[in-house]
């Protein structure tokens, strides 16, 4: 999706208990839940489009999901602008989780 206004912000606030009860027993329902809520709320929120901040590699892609990074790919995710990254896996390659997590104490 893109950049939410504040009012969209608020409202996702406002509604954690049905977030909560959303993703709780979904199948990624961490990916969908915001604009699930958003598009069917009463009022309408403005969402503007922009560039993507999510930093997901999906030319190395791994069967029908995208590549899970690794400390390989550390330098790739520190010099992108995205604010989030997608996929990670510690049983695959904790040491990245690790360093970014190390970064950000």
């Amino acid at each position: 999706m893109g950049e939410f206004d504040n009012e969209a912000v608020k409202y996702l606030v406002e509604h954690k208990r049905m977030i909560k009860r959303i993703t709780h027993y979904s199948l990624c329902g961490d990916e969908v839940y915001k604009q699930t809520l958003l598009m069917n709320a009463d009022q309408t929120f403005r969402i503007n489009s922009g560039p993507d901040i999510r930093y997901i590699d999906w030319e190395h892609y791994e069967g029908t999901s995208p590549h899970t990074m690794r400390i390989e790919d550390y330098e790739s995710l520190m010099k992108s602008d995205c604010l989030f990254a997608r996929k990670f896996d510690s049983d695959i390659d904790s040491e990245i989780i690790e360093k970014i997590v190390d970064i950000n104490r």
